[in-house]
């Protein structure tokens, strides 16, 4: 019992300084909070081993304009993480989504809530090999950012689907270059699962539906430039692929940050599925999914900390989907327009506490010859964010 009392003191501590970058690399350590642990029993952490965070968002919406949500409090995150050195060279990382359903995949037997549970090795100060299951080594800030920072994600990070069970091998040259390349799997479920009927379009599943991910993470002029730059090629079913390119660069400052994204996707099966379910009164008879289809993705946000207790920001998206081959009525027939602005306040900066209050507001606009009527959302929304350092 008293084994047992220890161990779950630990768990909690840990959870609570694990950083919260989404991809496991790139992402700004702040200073670390104190911990419940030393705040409330006093006891003075010493070593890297263990730690552990709980991860917290949630907020309180009322519609303005057009949307079907109701108003009233929605958690939108909750995640325990643990993550830790064990030695100068060997680490790992959990993190689990506490408010998502915890069946195994087919594919992996890995829950869908589970987005890390990896273990990696630094051989060197050049050589890293990461292997388990993590958030695929895609590119761009918007993805890199930890979840619970994200007011609204765009069509193509929200439909990513990145925890997958892989194998990294990374490579610094020097301190501010890194390169990664990875293979993991492509998807967590049986291809049917994946895309319910699509044997009835004479597409098989393969025997090794696997990923392929170049990625590269720079720093320039003194961490002034960074990028997260990747290319992936994914193997669907037999025959059948998907190619995808994010390209994000990020302006580093004091107190003023700002980043650029770009993404396409190119998929000889509708992988991330906006077109299939917009569109599914133009499939053909038998066919469950459209194919060759492409999107591409724009997203801007600028961070601005004119006090030390606040921050504004701006953001903006823009993103279109489109048939690529046939059905000239879904070419280029959608575009969909974000855009987002608020304020943060941090109330104790002994702790990763935000109280912030947003304006998020969308456009979707079809093609006529799409059938589909365009429509806009917006809402306000007073949240907390809380990253809970338990130990």
């Amino acid at each position: 019992m008293r084994v047992l009392l220890v161990f779950t003191l630990l768990f909690i501590s840990q959870l609570s300084k694990a950083q919260g970058n989404n991809a496991g690399y790139g992402g700004d350590e702040q200073n670390q909070p104190i911990s419940l642990t030393e705040r409330v029993l006093k006891l003075e952490k010493k070593q890297d081993a263990f730690n552990v965070y709980l991860n917290f968002s949630g907020a309180e919406g009322v519609e303005v304009g057009g949307g079907d949500r109701k108003t009233g409090f929605k958690c939108k995150q909750l995640r325990l993480e643990i993550k830790g050195n064990l030695t100068d060279h060997l680490y790992y990382r959990l993190r689990h989504r506490l408010n998502k359903a915890n069946y195994a995949a087919e594919e992996d037997n890995f829950a869908k809530a589970t987005d890390y549970m990896m273990v990696g090795y630094r051989l060197n100060e050049k050589w890293t090999i990461q292997a388990g299951k993590m958030c695929q080594y895609w590119g761009g800030y918007e993805f890199d950012a930890n979840p619970m920072y994200i007011y609204q994600y765009s069509d193509m990070v929200d439909n990513l689907d990145s925890p997958k069970a892989r194998l990294v091998v990374m490579y610094k040259p020097i301190p501010s270059q890194e390169f990664a390349v990875e293979v993991s799997n492509s998807r967590n479920e049986n291809i049917e699962t994946s895309f319910p009927g699509i044997g009835n379009q004479g597409i098989k599943d393969t025997r090794a539906p696997l990923a392929y991910i170049l990625n590269w993470n720079g720093s320039i002029a003194h961490n002034l430039i960074q990028t997260r730059w990747s290319w992936g090629l994914r193997k669907l079913a037999e025959g059948t692929y998907s190619h995808q390119m994010i390209l994000g660069q990020r302006l580093n400052l004091p107190t003023f940050q700002c980043y650029l994204d770009y993404s396409y996707e190119s998929d000889d099966i509708d992988r991330i599925g906006i077109i299939t379910r917009e569109a599914k009164h133009l499939l053909p008879t038998n066919h469950s999914h459209f194919e060759k289809v492409g999107y591409h993705s724009l997203v801007a946000k600028a961070d601005w900390q004119f006090t030390k207790q606040w921050n504004a920001y701006v953001q903006g998206m823009y993103e279109t989907a489109s048939v690529r081959n046939g059905f000239a009525e879904l070419k280029d027939y959608r575009k969909h327009y974000s855009y987002f602005a608020g304020i943060e306040y941090y109330p104790d900066k002994s702790q990763d506490l935000r109280i912030p209050i947003s304006y998020l507001g969308q456009s979707f606009c079809y093609s006529k010859a799409s059938e589909l009527q365009g429509h806009d959302e917006s809402r306000i929304e007073l949240g907390m964010m809380y990253r809970i350092k338990c130990f």
